[in-house]
């Protein structure tokens, strides 16, 4: 991800120019080096939207990734806007903070960490990964230690974990980065998932054989 966040500091820097000069210089820039500038700027919003494209193709969502994402979107919203106003007075600014704010709502109504969290687990269902990124889940929320407002993900996920036998052949140290179980004898372990729903381990040394979850 080194690359695309040059490219995006370079956008950020391209326009911090365009305004620097626009409120600054004592004689406003020549439309043919303002648009330059912009065009530059619109060029750098699309490689670096590119590079992300493929970082996401090639290793998936991940909530940081998702807000890069927008932001770029947003950035390169600004550099359209600033160039249109280059050749045609338009309200760029009033435009552009409107952009950011209702794709900003618009974001968070989409419920992104559920999103990112169902695609990591499909990626790994596909076999796309080899491994089920369980850092992506953590930094989604959906691990016991994220609280009642998760607790909806936490069990979508631990459901499809438990049809797709995630847990059987992995340690407890694994399983208790995403859980916080408690011993109930020498080979179960238990967890309360929300109020009505326990997650059942069975465990021989280290080693987690069965799962199961359990409704009260």
């Amino acid at each position: 991800m080194d690359g695309f966040w040059e490219l995006l500091r370079i956008q950020l820097l391209d326009i911090a120019v365009l305004a620097g000069v626009h409120f600054l210089a004592k004689r406003p820039l020549p439309k043919a080096l303002a648009a330059l500038f912009c065009g530059f700027g619109v060029a750098f919003a699309l490689l670096a939207g590119a590079k992300l494209a493929a970082y996401i193709r090639l290793f998936g969502f991940t909530p940081r990734r998702v807000a890069a994402g927008w932001f770029l979107t947003v950035l390169l919203v600004w550099g359209v806007l600033l160039l249109v106003r280059v050749f045609k007075p338009i309200p760029a600014a009033r435009i552009g903070i409107a952009v950011l704010a209702v794709s900003f709502v618009v974001l968070g109504c989409t419920d992104p960490d559920r999103r990112i969290a169902e695609a990591t687990l499909t990626r790994w269902e596909q076999g796309i990964d080899p491994m089920l990124d369980t850092g992506v889940l953590s930094a989604c929320g959906a691990t016991q230690y994220s609280g009642e407002e998760k607790e909806p993900l936490l069990m979508s996920t631990t459901t499809r974990l438990v049809q797709d036998g995630w847990f059987i052949g992995r340690s407890l140290d694994d399983i208790y980065k995403l859980y916080n179980y408690y011993r109930d004898d020498q080979t179960v372990y238990t967890t309360q998932l929300d109020a009505t729903h326990t997650l059942r381990l069975t465990v021989q040394g280290n080693t987690c054989t069965a799962a199961e979850l359990l409704t009260a």
